[in-house]
């Protein structure tokens, strides 16, 4: 029991390091990772491929107020000193929260089909998605320990959800008319581990004992931990042959679609949306769970001294004191983990028509040299949603220089400006972009921080 209580408790904090929302790779400029986001954008070039590992890597952290990134990068303090200040400053809020999401694209192929009107492409990537509520009660309770008398600590907010996973993907988007694009993705997941807590109730309070110096309580508990992947069969070896097996289909499966759509109302306007990942996973492999739904008292727990430099030992020697039985807190039954389904919309004006255009060009649309447009980001966590406003201003250089600049409105910052960049060297085409780039001047106060980048072989 210890042990497995560690490695939760480890897995928690050690993935909330790096939301989903890329506002600035939506619509831009036609790269082929934009059909991720949107099956339903048009495609102007007649096939693509992207470079294997290197693709698509994005990369984000965001947090509404611990600055955990403070924690990791400022090395004037001892780890434990600086996680105590940022505990006592949080805020008695229960919906403050830290996402996290990391996508790396092994590979991914598109081309345009003989018909000329549908658009066809597939691939694999791996996704890290993590999203964790701290309710300041709890984090209180874990670095501080039980050490005020008749103090209650609610187990209500402590909501949790993490999972690693391999997706298969195909899509195929088709160009009804000149005016409307509409486009849709099937994604089998394969999924390598998934932790997730929700629906918690109960309290824990410690009084003065009458035989017993204390006496503790768990009242009205009602809550579970559960768990696929992470406690494996003894011997199972974490290899290269592991990974692939996982990769290749050989984790918990799962289904998903997006779909997605580009209307056309005049030559200048563009109107686009998507619903992206509506699906789930059925977990039932590598299984281990841990329920609590009863009143508990201990009151003949020999007190234990807190240890405010190894809290994690304390609570380990506490946990192990209590002798819960396993029988009546571990369980094994399959369960359906939904994945964080995403919403898109965006209006974009594009002005400055490009006409220095070589009549033996190929590339059917010359395009505009500018664009503005606002897009809207919204996707589904356990508590609420979580919303993201964009505004943006689009430029082209020239045929293989592109740039787009962003303001982002969202829960965790109200000066995020992003910049992204595209360059097309023959059909070799490089993509790089970053958000909140004020945030970069001191990352360790920083809320968010994300990048992306990319290389694709294009062929107009």
């Amino acid at each position: 029991m210890k042990k497995k209580m560690t490695l939760i408790f480890t897995l928690i904090i050690t993935l909330i390091i790096y939301g989903q929302n890329k506002q600035i790779l939506y619509n831009f400029n036609q790269l082929p990772q934009t059909l991720l986001l949107n099956p339903g954008e048009e495609m102007t070039h007649k096939w693509h491929v992207g470079i294997p590992f290197l693709s698509g890597i994005s990369v984000q952290y965001e947090s509404t107020e611990l600055k955990f990134l403070g924690i990791l990068l400022d090395n004037s303090k001892p780890i434990l000193e600086k996680f105590r200040d940022v505990v006592s400053n949080l805020t008695l809020k229960s919906n403050d929260f830290i996402v996290i999401n990391q996508q790396l694209e092994l590979f991914n192929v598109g081309f345009s089909l003989q018909n000329k009107i549908d658009f066809l492409s597939f691939g694999i990537y791996e996704e890290l998605d993590a999203v964790f509520y701290y309710p300041k009660v709890l984090a209180e309770l874990f670095y501080k320990g039980n050490t005020v008398l008749d103090k209650e600590y609610s187990f209500k907010d402590l909501k949790f959800r993490t999972e690693l996973v391999s997706v298969f993907h195909v899509g195929i988007s088709r160009k009804f008319n000149d005016d409307l694009q509409v486009g849709a993705r099937l994604k089998v997941y394969s999924s390598y581990f998934n932790l997730q807590t929700n629906n918690n109730s109960g309290v824990y309070y410690t009084k003065l004992g009458e035989t017993y110096p204390y006496n503790h309580f768990l009242n009205g508990m009602s809550g579970s931990i559960k768990t696929s992947g992470i406690f494996l069969p003894a011997g199972t070896e974490i290899d290269k042959f592991y990974v692939i097996d996982k990769t290749l289909l050989g984790g918990n499966l799962g289904l998903g679609v997006d779909i997605g759509f580009t209307h056309k109302p005049n030559k200048n306007l563009k109107i686009s949306g998507s619903v992206t990942d509506l699906g789930f996973i059925y977990n039932s492999k590598d299984i281990l769970s841990f329920k609590l739904e009863d009143n508990y008292n201990f009151e003949d727990v020999e007190p234990i001294l807190f240890d405010f430099d190894k809290p994690d030992k304390y609570w380990n020697e506490v946990i192990d004191s209590l002798n819960i039985s396993k029988e009546d807190t571990e369980f094994k039954k399959s369960y359906l983990s939904f994945r964080s389904t995403k919403v898109n919309a965006q209006i974009k004006y594009e002005f400055g028509e490009d006409r220095f255009v070589d009549c033996y060009d190929t590339e059917v649309d010359p395009g505009y040299f500018n664009a503005i447009g606002a897009h809207l980001f919204t996707i589904f966590r356990p508590i609420a949603p979580q919303v993201a406003a964009t505004i943006f201003y689009e430029r082209k250089f020239t045929r293989g220089l592109r740039a787009k600049l962003t303001y982002t409105v969202d829960s965790f910052s109200y000066t995020n400006v992003g910049f992204g960049l595209s360059a097309k060297i023959g059909v070799f085409n490089i993509y790089g972009m970053a958000d909140n780039l004020l945030g970069y001047q001191n990352l360790a106060k920083a809320n968010s921080a994300s990048f992306q980048l990319g290389m694709n072989i294009i062929i107009p």
